[in-house]
């Protein structure tokens, strides 16, 4: 599954807009007043979209046995990609990106 750079910039916003779960406040400037703790619940979804946030920094940036088989496959000649083949890639994955 690929993601564009549109869908992550999506995640990332709603992420940023998600309240925090809990935060304290203080009641009153004055010495020995109240402190009280605000909570906020979590939606199933927003749960959900914090999982995806944290599974998507979990994994690496770049898949390094998949750089090193193409550069393999590249150095011994076996890697060849028509451009019919890029330029199918480079409009689906526009198209993709205008749709959202």
């Amino acid at each position: 599954m690929k993601i564009s750079k549109n869908q992550m910039d999506e995640v990332i916003r709603a992420y940023l807009k998600a309240p925090r779960t809990e935060k304290q406040s203080q009641i009153g400037t004055a010495k020995g007043e109240k402190t009280r703790m605000d909570r906020v619940a979590l939606s199933s979804e927003a749960q959900r979209l914090a999982d995806y946030v944290s599974l998507a920094k979990s994994l690496p940036e770049v898949r390094k046995h998949l750089v090193e088989e193409i550069a393999r496959r590249l150095d011994s000649g076996e890697y060849n990609v028509g451009s019919y083949e890029i330029a199918e890639k480079m409009l689906a994955r526009e198209l993709a990106d205008s749709l959202e």
